[in-house]
């Protein structure tokens, strides 16, 4: 609810942000339905949270491995270095 009204007078590439899935909609260029390394990297950057590229990856990785079984196992069994 907070997000929602923050959001209320927003815009992202012309497009009126109302709610988290009109900031999903805005964010995914390609209308896809998933978000590519650009669309994320993007969303990120006008977070303006000043993240480098290795901390934008890591996110992502960790965001894939949340949602994705398999992703998630081929983590598990990664050997630790």
């Amino acid at each position: 609810m907070f997000f929602a009204q923050q959001a209320a007078n927003r815009s992202l590439g012309g497009k009126d942000l109302k709610d988290i899935k009109s900031v999903f909609e805005a964010i995914d260029k390609d209308g896809s339905g998933d978000l590519d390394h650009e669309e994320f990297t993007t969303a990120m950057n006008r977070l303006g949270l000043g993240l480098t590229s290795a901390q934008v990856r890591a996110i992502r990785d960790f965001a894939i491995q949340q949602t994705n079984p398999r992703a998630r196992e081929r983590a598990e069994k990664k050997p630790v270095s």
